[in-house]
């Protein structure tokens, strides 16, 4: 698993069974989003027959805002597996400039930010800053 999943950004997860008794063996993916007071199921997709030893990537685009989402798989003669995942806004980098090096106190600030998601994109999402 990813260690986190982005919001707005296409997210994999890569599955490989063991090898068992079966060469081809089923699995259900489940991932859920939770918010303070509401849960959705995000992705729920059954592969059928999937040979056993060899990964198999699912992909999701993650639209909604969640605060965390859990991912359950079941793997025909496996344990079921789940685990939550942290959620976070699809940002890469922000570049920050000020219009000078340093302040004095009280004195007003301007910053100038540039926010890159992990394609190259401008986020459009809320971003706060805090001077210390």
């Amino acid at each position: 698993l990813p260690p986190f999943f982005q919001i707005n950004a296409v997210n994999t997860v890569v599955i490989t069974p063991a090898k068992i008794k079966h060469e081809n063996a089923d699995i259900h993916i489940v991932i859920t989003g939770f918010n303070e007071s509401s849960t959705s199921t995000i992705f729920n997709q059954k592969l059928r027959a999937k040979k056993t030893g060899a990964p198999h990537a699912v992909t999701f685009h993650l639209t909604d805002p969640i605060k965390k989402a859990k991912v359950s798989i079941n793997i025909q003669g496996h344990e079921k597996f789940e685990h939550e995942v942290r959620v976070r806004p699809n940002v890469l980098v922000i570049h920050i400039h000020t219009d000078k090096p340093t302040y004095a106190p009280g004195e007003a600030v301007s910053i100038r930010a540039l926010p890159l998601t992990h394609d190259g994109g401008i986020f459009d999402g809320t971003i706060e800053f805090a001077l210390v």
